[in-house]
């Protein structure tokens, strides 16, 4: 998967994993760390300076369409849509529905990304978490559960009028599933501070061993019992009603420096305006956090996935801890923002990782293309040409031309049927439009080579000699035989080209 590590996307994931999937590109990726917006019906800001702001992004679950992508998990995975099916019964809001259905497609195709010895963790708060648990089990099965990992984010004991009505509401929750029963886990520890030494281990007789205590000796082999007193590491009881006689010593260094991490996470600060790394991306969670996360479950060379970028954390944290990335969020602005948090590591786009997009907007489209960021070659045009061939045209069966150099202005075609007979449909895409560069498009239709012309620009490129020009080559049926269509009607509008229709005479 060279084509993917140490990639950035413009995209909503389910569109690049459900691309995945279909091209069979599967069990690839060892640990998928995701955040989603939480339901929460909030807006969130990013901070550009200190008076602009931008929408980062929205949570809109409750304003979504769910319906047809719940009939998509019938296939998936009967069991869930059976639950979420029964979810609707309960009167349950409609926003929860969406947010579940939503995630149940991103995790079910997530998971089949994830190789056999890999791991998912969830990021969410108490508002949701029960119920996603309950998804979970369903796609990842019970038994692969890991763990409920509890993060107290904040100190913050609230106001006073909170606190007489509840406890305050601190922490997040983090919930751990493995594929399989063979994942891997490196347990996490926490090192003792220098007072937690002194009154956990208070003996040290100075032999070379180091400070230590005494622990019960519960059950023990006889060889143990004797190689313990060989070493003078063994206390015996003098009080004769005690249920265990025999005390070891425990040292410091069979601890290897610090005890195990449970599943209650107090030790790990939130990200705040006066932290240094701070970078004003809402919801933006300390490197801290992501760095125990991938320490625990993957190694060094392992490929790591966040499908909601955000502020560029997991990206980040990866890259420092000698992991590839696979990084997509549907905003814009959480795309620059890491990238600008690997080039501060002194990484440099189209060298050192790429960026590829399916943007939401023309404009979002014009941004990656005018600053020549996008893909993996050196001329962004052609990624242009290959994404919107591959994505917006995508639903008329338009192949891309593979040539690139020499491709006599053709970077698509399609069939069509026509009085009975299939038919041949060329594409160009272009953001440098002009009369002449049309002009040699059109002179391919002219020669024969296809039957029907769709020539794919952005609109300010659009001149009025360039739709006189179509318009000389008149139409095929009812259509014109050569068509202009802008990025803005395509992308932003949902509009596409026209196909000739046979006329049934009665």
């Amino acid at each position: 998967m060279s084509n993917l590590e140490n990639s950035l996307h413009l995209a909503d994931c389910i569109d690049l994993l459900r691309d995945w999937y279909s091209n069979g590109q599967t069990n690839f990726i060892d640990l998928i760390y995701i955040d989603p917006p939480f339901n929460s019906n909030r807006n969130y800001n990013v901070l550009f300076d200190s008076k602009l702001t931008e929408e980062a992004f929205q949570d809109t679950w409750s304003s979504i369409s769910y319906l047809d992508e719940l009939d998509g998990i019938a296939t998936m995975s009967p069991n869930l849509y059976n639950f979420l099916k029964m979810l609707e019964t309960t009167g349950l809001p409609k926003s929860y529905l969406s947010y579940l259905t939503k995630m149940s497609i991103r995790c079910w195709y997530a998971r089949e990304m994830l190789k056999d010895t890999g791991s998912l963790y969830f990021h969410c708060d108490p508002t949701m978490s029960h119920y996603v648990k309950i998804m979970l089990d369903y796609i990842f099965g019970m038994v692969n559960f890991r763990n409920e990992i509890v993060w107290e984010r904040t100190r913050n004991t609230g106001s006073s009028k909170a606190r007489a009505k509840f406890c305050p509401r601190n922490h997040d929750i983090i919930l751990c599933y493995s594929k399989t029963g063979e994942y891997k886990f490196n347990r996490p520890i926490r090192p003792f501070s220098e007072e937690e030494i002194l009154w956990r281990f208070p003996y040290n007789e100075n032999e070379g061993k180091g400070p230590y205590h005494w622990n019960t000796l519960a059950s023990y082999s006889q060889e143990r019992l004797e190689n313990l007193k060989k070493r003078n590491e063994l206390k015996i009881s003098s009080n004769p009603n005690v249920k265990h006689k025999y005390s070891y010593k425990v040292f410091l260094n069979d601890h290897k420096g610090g005890i195990p991490i449970s599943d209650l996470w107090y030790d790990i600060n939130p990200v705040h305006g006066q932290t240094k790394e701070f970078i004003g991306y809402p919801t933006q969670k300390p490197e801290k956090l992501l760095e125990r996360i991938i320490l625990t479950s993957s190694n060094e060379g392992d490929l790591i996935a966040d499908f909601f970028m955000g502020g560029g954390t997991t990206i980040a944290v990866a890259f420092k801890l000698n992991r590839n990335f696979i990084g997509s969020d549907i905003n814009d602005r959480a795309l620059q923002i890491t990238q600008e948090r690997l080039e501060s590591l002194h990484q440099t786009v189209k060298q050192d990782f790429f960026i590829y997009g399916i943007p939401r907007s023309s404009e979002e489209l014009r941004k990656l293309v005018d600053a020549n960021i996008i893909g993996t070659g050196k001329n962004s045009k052609f990624e242009l040409e290959e994404v919107t061939v591959k994505y917006y045209l995508k639903d008329h069966q338009v192949v891309g031309n593979k040539k690139k150099v020499g491709d006599n202005s053709i970077d698509g075609y399609f069939m069509f049927s026509y009085q009975g007979t299939q038919r041949t449909g060329l594409v160009q895409v272009t953001s440098g439009a002009g009369i002449g560069h049309m002009k040699a498009f059109c002179s391919e239709i002219g020669k024969g080579t296809g039957e029907l012309g769709i020539y794919v620009t952005f609109a300010d490129r659009v001149s009025p000699g360039m739709f006189r020009e179509a318009k000389q080559y008149g139409k095929i049926g009812h259509v014109d035989k050569i068509q202009i269509l802008t990025f803005e009607d395509l992308i932003d509008n949902g509009k596409t080209f026209e196909k000739p229709q046979d006329i049934l005479k009665i």
